[in-house]
């Protein structure tokens, strides 16, 4: 699996840098910088699922070009800072950037930069030299979504699942948590959820994936207690309040961070190999948050916001046909957060993960 290492507000500050260098020259060095232009917007959209495609411009809007890269290259930087949760976007922001991603101004981008190859005189003497642009790739509090060995791993994982919509998701990966207390992590953690529920509502995210050492999730009571500590971690730090952990035992409940429904899939080496949760190796323990929307991407037109029922027996035959069947019990049971973490057998109870046994009290309301 090739995938870009650079982090993604490194990647946006590169493209402004390889836009002002192009305008700065002609001939074949504004070819060569227009074309690394164009694979740092293919890596963009790489970070976010796609690139929207855009037919090129009339050759007509040609001195308007650099203008216009300009300007989206602004708006792909500051995008950048809002997906990595560096900025929180105003009303106003919001509203100025509507409908507006990253994917869409790769693409628009990307048709630009081919027009102007195109237009290009390519005999013209050689302008300001191409040199290596370390400094555009070194910003601090930077990460990369989808890169790195946690990255790869839970890859791994999604490519082995009978999950049918799992290969064609896009997941990002949390920023690596490795050597830091459970507090740190979190807190790590919470800027980029923040990040990725800002990006989530404009570009096709299916996941947030945060990764936990092996230990975390070596047995089922171990991975109860690391997801609560997680979750009662993230409400903590949402500023919006949202999140009741209180009793999530009751109809009607869902976990919400920053305003955005999620739900949680926990994966970890305590599942043995004949469970749906299974982990195929990895030594990892991985808590995926997944947005409503991404939900909302999977199902039929007409069938009000719900994966139809061909399609859930479909998905859990494939799982029965590879020895990992569902748990009924669990998969149908009508409150939501049994399903978070699961038991390791079938007919076991539900894991109550929201539940301190050793204190025998629930989790207080954050905020």
């Amino acid at each position: 699996m090739t995938r870009p290492a650079t982090g993604l507000r490194s990647l946006a500050r590169l493209l402004g840098v390889l836009v002002e260098q192009a305008e700065a020259s002609v001939g074949a060095d504004r070819t060569a910088i227009l074309r690394h232009a164009e694979d740092t917007l293919a890596q963009l959209g790489r970070i976010v699922g796609r690139a929207a495609h855009f037919p090129s411009p009339r050759a007509s809007a040609a001195r308007h070009s650099f203008v216009r890269l300009h300007a989206d290259a602004a708006r792909v930087r500051y995008l950048a800072d809002a997906y990595t949760g560096i900025k929180r976007p105003t009303a106003w922001e919001r509203f100025r950037l509507r409908g507006v991603s990253i994917a869409q101004l790769s693409g628009r981008m990307s048709a630009r930069i081919r027009m102007m190859q195109g237009t290009d005189g390519l005999k013209e003497p050689a302008g300001i030299p191409f040199k290596p642009l370390a400094e555009a790739t070194d910003q601090p509090d930077d990460w990369a979504p989808i890169s790195g060995e946690e990255a790869e791993a839970f890859h791994q994982v999604m490519e082995r699942t009978q999950c049918v919509f799992a290969r064609r998701s896009t997941i990002w990966t949390a920023p690596s948590a490795a050597g830091l207390r459970m507090e740190d992590a979190v807190h790590l953690w919470s800027r980029a959820l923040r990040g990725f529920v800002e990006a989530s509502r404009r570009e096709k995210l299916d996941g947030l994936v945060l990764p936990l050492p092996a230990a975390s999730g070596d047995t089922v009571d171990r991975l109860a207690l690391t997801t609560r500590r997680v979750l009662e971690g993230l409400a903590e730090q949402d500023a919006a309040g949202t999140c009741d952990l209180r009793s999530p035992e009751r109809a009607g409940w869902y976990l919400s961070f920053y305003g955005e429904r999620m739900f949680v899939v926990t994966v970890a080496p305590c599942y043995p190999t004949d469970h749906s949760r299974h982990g195929f190796g990895e030594p990892h323990t991985f808590v995926l948050l997944q947005p409503d929307r991404a939900f909302d991407r999977a199902v039929s037109p007409g069938s009000d916001g719900v994966i139809s029922t061909a399609v859930r027996s479909r998905i859990r035959e494939l799982y029965k046909q590879h020895g990992r069947p569902y748990d009924l019990a669990i998969t149908l049971s009508p409150f939501e957060a049994h399903r978070f973490v699961k038991p390791l057998a079938l007919g076991d109870p539900p894991i109550r993960w929201w539940r301190d046994e050793t204190a025998q009290d629930e989790p207080r309301k954050t905020k």
